[in-house]
């Protein structure tokens, strides 16, 4: 069997698209547990979030848009480079992102350190990790937005079905840096395993909503831990779980057959991204606002009338 040569740009504009679009997402969103640049120094208050956060994903987009724009015009731009500049601007933020911490610390500026009590609670150490999910202790289910959720799954899972319908009867599962197929599996086995990752993790999206969901309630020890349902967040992660899976096959289609459209694969992973993130985005700035993803428990609803 003589060597298959395969074209690279799919593989260089899905990973550009994909610098830009979570680079542009890591801009805009809030504090939170889920998404972003997440660490010691960064989370420890609004203001070194919002700064550190908006300058690595206005870096991540402009390197993710360069990246677009190289591969689009067949401009030569070197991995290596690429590599090098990821790993020196994160120790470059780091490095400064520290320093900040240090300075906001001593003046009493942050909100969540491991010496630092939360607002309104006892002075007692809190954990030195960084928050993860944890949830307020009361949770309304917001239908409207599983199913939502939901229907974006569906859409990914229906775009899934379509660009297997394309696929040619080998597919190519791993390629070199010069562009040869030393991998190929039969377009039936990969739509097997894709479709089962499907299940999987929606199976999993409902346990972690339903069953696992006690032991996240009552553990918001973080100011900007999730002020949302268990369930809205396994579905939201679910979401992107789900449109991944799907802009996989698509590149893996792309790949492996012998032309592609660039403007319609560009603009599909582009817009799944957009769902799928923002599916992400709705939750967080609804948590950041203080507003539950969910109806106001009663005994909310009869302090507020009390204020009144």
């Amino acid at each position: 069997m003589g060597k298959m040569h395969v074209n690279l740009l799919p593989i260089h504009i899905f990973i550009s698209i994909t610098f830009f679009t979570a680079g542009a997402f890591m801009y805009f969103l809030p504090r939170n547990p889920i998404f972003g640049m997440r660490s010691k120094y960064t989370v420890a208050s609004n203001a070194l979030w919002s700064k550190y956060n908006k300058i690595s994903g206005a870096a991540i987009s402009g390197l993710g848009a360069l990246m677009f724009a190289c591969a689009a015009n067949g401009w030569p731009l070197d991995s290596e480079w690429v590599v090098f500049s990821l790993a020196a601007g994160i120790a470059a933020l780091f490095f400064f992102s520290k320093r900040d911490y240090e300075k906001a610390k001593s003046k009493g500026l942050t909100d969540f350190d491991s010496d630092v009590p939360q607002s309104g609670q006892p002075k007692t150490k809190l954990s030195q990790k960084v928050g993860g999910l944890t949830f307020s202790k009361e949770n309304g289910v917001n239908v409207f937005y599983c199913l939502f959720c939901a229907f974006l799954i569906f859409v990914f899972y229906a775009w899934f079905r379509h660009v297997s319908g394309f696929m040619p009867q080998k597919v190519v599962s791993h390629v070199n840096s010069s562009g040869v197929a030393d991998g190929v599996v039969s377009s039936g086995d990969l739509f097997f395993v894709l479709n089962t990752l499907f299940g999987v993790v929606l199976v999993f999206a409902v346990l972690v909503g339903t069953v696992f969901a006690k032991f996240f309630k009552g553990r918001a020890t973080a100011p900007f831990s999730l002020k949302t349902a268990p369930i809205c967040t396994a579905v939201a992660v679910a979401t992107l779980c789900c449109g991944l899976i799907a802009q996989i096959n698509y590149l893996i289609c792309a790949v492996s057959l012998p032309s592609f459209d660039l403007k319609d694969f560009s603009l599909c992973i582009f817009l799944a991204y957009c769902a799928s993130f923002g599916a992400i985005a709705i939750l967080i700035a609804a948590s950041e606002r203080g507003k539950r993803i969910g109806s106001i428990p009663k005994n909310e609803k009869s302090r507020k009338k009390r204020r009144r």
